[in-house]
């Protein structure tokens, strides 16, 4: 008889985890993303404080080739972008932030917007796999756009999407 019981409550225990499973989710991803504090360079630290319609989110590090000419290009290309409809986040993937700050001086861009994540907690959230990499985010942080790497080809793609989110 008790073996009876133990086969009925380990049958009804697995049912149970079954429907639980199905039915209860680990927290949205990025929701908790949204929510990472990050050291940065200026009064903003979480992807929260953002209020833009889309997020600009451009991945680099000190030590990408191609970031030497895409961190200028973004700067001038975004400056001139309305401040209401578009924010632009650099975000830095180095180990030791005095690189990222020297190389942000040496490029005279020491006040560009940027998050220091030297553990790579968006480069995982974003399934960012090469640098430089530019994502394009919306209000319900949804990705937009993903743009990987840096060349003429890139800056003409990007150049057509800004002017279509300028019109939305």
């Amino acid at each position: 008889m008790k073996k009876k019981w133990f086969i009925v409550i380990s049958f009804v225990a697995m049912a149970l985890g079954f429907l639980a499973s199905r039915y209860i989710h680990a927290p949205d991803a990025q929701a908790t993303v949204e929510q990472l504090k990050f050291d940065s360079n200026f009064d903003k630290n979480s992807l929260n404080d953002f209020e833009s319609d889309y997020l600009i989110i451009d991945f680099w590090a000190s030590w990408c080739q191609p970031c030497l000419e895409s961190l200028p290009y973004y700067h001038q290309k975004f400056k001139t972008l309305p401040i209401s409809k578009f924010d632009w986040l650099a975000v830095n993937l180095d180990t030791d932030k005095t690189q990222a700050q020297d190389f942000l001086s040496q490029l005279n861009l020491s006040h560009t917007q940027v998050f220091f994540d030297p553990n790579g907690h968006l480069q995982t959230a974003f399934a960012v796999s090469a640098l430089p990499t530019l994502l394009i985010i919306d209000k319900q942080g949804k990705e937009v756009v993903r743009l990987l790497g840096f060349n003429q080809n890139q800056q003409n793609k990007l150049t057509k999407i800004l002017g279509d989110l300028t019109k939305k």
